[in-house]
């Protein structure tokens, strides 16, 4: 049986959560220490669609290497973006927009994540065509 201190916390813990975006962000403008504080060591991120890169990415090395593939290719590193939408006891909603070079409009990208102890647990990403990347 948990102490009330200890239920009051991880109620806490579990309304709090963490924009992935803040972290990507931080990791490609190369301040990688804020941007790997934000995942678990055994961070979760599931890629919908049956491109090569759909499925789960297990572990943070996994997870950096995902990020990379996906994030600093030179088709999508002209503009990225993100905007929170809503928080909910430890989840967090949000749109990812890359604008690629030589286009006018971004493409966005819903992005929900589970915070767990005061990082990032697990992420769905559900690009609308990620079978391109």
């Amino acid at each position: 049986m948990s102490s009330p201190r200890g239920s009051a916390r991880l109620a806490e813990d579990r309304r709090r959560s963490i924009s992935v975006g803040e972290h990507v962000l931080a990791l490609l403008d190369g301040n990688f220490s804020r941007g790997l504080a934000g995942f678990s060591e055994d961070i979760v991120w599931h890629v919908a669609g049956g491109g090569e890169m759909g499925g789960e990415h297990r572990g943070r090395e996994a997870v950096l290497a995902l990020i990379g593939r996906l994030l600093v290719s030179p088709e999508t590193r002209a503009s990225i973006s993100f905007r929170s939408l809503n928080e909910h006891e430890g989840y967090h909603f949000e749109w990812m927009e890359i604008c690629a070079d030589g286009e006018s409009s971004a493409t966005a990208y819903p992005i929900v994540s589970r915070t767990e102890a005061g990082r990032i647990r697990e992420v769905w990403w559900c690009g609308r065509d990620i079978s391109s990347f």
